[in-house]
């Protein structure tokens, strides 16, 4: 695995065939690598990593399942992935 840490020198690279494989690209710049260079196949895969807020389940209310599950039904997890992550998230891989 070749690690670039300029993500412009990464896209370079891809784009012109030196590499197969990016990870870690924004959305717009996937789909701008679809634009560009559509005979490259894109498999979109969710992120494993990402901020999270972990309240302490030993310490009231969140003790409560009740209260942790009032707290997930109260994100609005659809319009997140619509328009944060438009709907979408993607690693690119060269055919």
């Amino acid at each position: 695995m070749l690690i670039i840490p300029d993500n412009a020198t990464a896209l370079a690279a891809m784009r012109t065939g030196k590499i197969d494989f990016v990870d870690g690209i924004s959305i717009s710049q996937a789909q701008s690598m679809a634009k560009t260079n559509p005979e490259m196949l894109q498999i979109p895969q969710i992120n494993t990593y990402g901020m999270t807020i972990d309240p302490r389940n030993d310490l009231k209310p969140y003790t409560d399942i009740r209260v942790r599950q009032a707290l997930q039904q109260a994100i609005d997890l659809p319009t997140i992935a619509k328009t944060y992550y438009s709907g979408t998230v993607c690693r690119t891989r060269s055919r």
